[in-house]
């Protein structure tokens, strides 16, 4: 059996905006010391948590169990899924997969009947059957609706293999070039009024912040400076965070590596971070910083929306690993960011957590 690793999320005390984290060697050697706990060091909470990962730092499947925190069962509530059209199909065409059962402010991982990371045998004619309808949400707002024609296969792009439902989407007019959309079944997306669709495109400004933050973060979190920032920025996107005009930066860095599945480079990582603007300008409130070593890791951004509607949005994210990809989400929970939400065989995949600063 695999021996868990600790693995450290660290969550910033000091002053908004900047990040004070000291060299991770020395944090080797204070974990040693401690073993997996809890400790305050350098301005930072750290959360040292078990993780479990094959030795190219690909999904482990199998192993007792363990480093897998799930809920004894499937959850009776909601569920979120992902829809995205369909190129090269017939007007409207689309897709959806599910992602995670929403309870409360949390989002949870599906089970299937043996109690381990899947979908219930009894999901695809509950949920996906024919004329099934969802609503759906692009930007935030609720834009349409996809309908199940009832075809389903089986999706096995991801670390977890899903249900994945053919139909149609109807959409606001605004929304016709949109093509990733989030939804919830009819019956519970109903609830959300419609908005204003304001899909937000970079401006210059925003361009250069998402590179002078990246310049920032780099020497703090002892990353390799790339050879070019603007060359290491792989995915940038502006998005209406809980509804605000001013835009935030969701934006992914990558040395030495690509944003998609496949193997990293020596010496590669990913950075991701979300950004928001405040008074002085933009600054960093979640953050995830992955060094290929401990387990390729890389996010980009999908999608947001305020799925347990507390007022602040919840933030969708795509992983990609070495040999596969699954999904992880951000949001607040008592006013600070932090990872809410990944896939089991996603977090089994890499020994280190994405940070979150207040």
């Amino acid at each position: 059996m695999m021996r868990p690793r600790c693995a450290p999320v660290f969550r910033t005390r000091s002053t908004p905006g900047r990040l004070t984290l000291r060299p991770l060697a020395a944090a080797l050697i204070l974990m040693a010391l401690t073993g997996c706990d809890n400790m305050s060091w350098g301005g930072f909470q750290w959360t040292l948590q078990s993780s479990a990962r094959a030795s190219d730092g690909t999904p482990e499947e199998g192993i007792d169990g363990e480093d897998i925190d799930l809920p004894p069962e499937t959850p009776a509530g909601p569920v979120l899924f992902l829809v995205q059209r369909e190129t090269g199909s017939g007007p409207g065409q689309a897709s959806l997969i599910p992602l995670a059962s929403l309870a409360g402010d949390s989002l949870l991982p599906m089970l299937n009947d043996a109690g381990v990371p899947g979908v219930p045998a009894d999901f695809v004619e509950n949920q996906l059957s024919e004329g099934r309808t969802f609503t759906l949400f692009s930007e935030g707002t609720r834009v349409g609706t996809f309908r199940s024609g009832g075809e389903v296969s089986t999706d096995s792009s991801y670390c977890l293999a899903r249900p994945r439902a053919r139909g149609v989407v109807e959409v606001v007019p605004e929304a016709a070039e949109s093509q990733t959309f989030l939804a919830l079944r009819r019956d519970g997306g109903e609830v959300f009024r419609h908005g204003v669709f304001r899909p937000m495109e970079s401006t210059y400004d925003q361009r250069v912040a998402s590179l002078n933050l990246a310049g920032d973060l780099f020497p703090r979190l002892s990353a390799p400076w790339p050879p070019s920032v603007l060359d290491a920025r792989s995915d940038l996107r502006i998005f209406a965070l809980d509804g605000s005009g001013a835009g935030a930066i969701a934006v992914t860095f990558m040395h030495r590596d690509a944003l998609a599945v496949g193997p990293a480079q020596e010496n590669a990582y990913a950075l991701f971070f979300i950004a928001e603007n405040r008074a002085g300008g933009y600054e960093p409130g979640y953050v995830w910083y992955r060094p290929a070593a401990d387990g390729k890791a890389a996010p980009r951004f999908v999608s947001h929306l305020d799925w347990n509607r507390d007022g602040s949005d919840g933030v969708l994210l795509e992983v990609q690993g070495a040999r596969s990809r699954w999904f992880a989400a951000a949001g607040r929970r008592g006013g600070a960011w932090q990872t809410v939400f990944e896939d089991p065989c996603g977090k089994a995949a890499s020994t280190g957590r994405a940070g979150a600063l207040d």
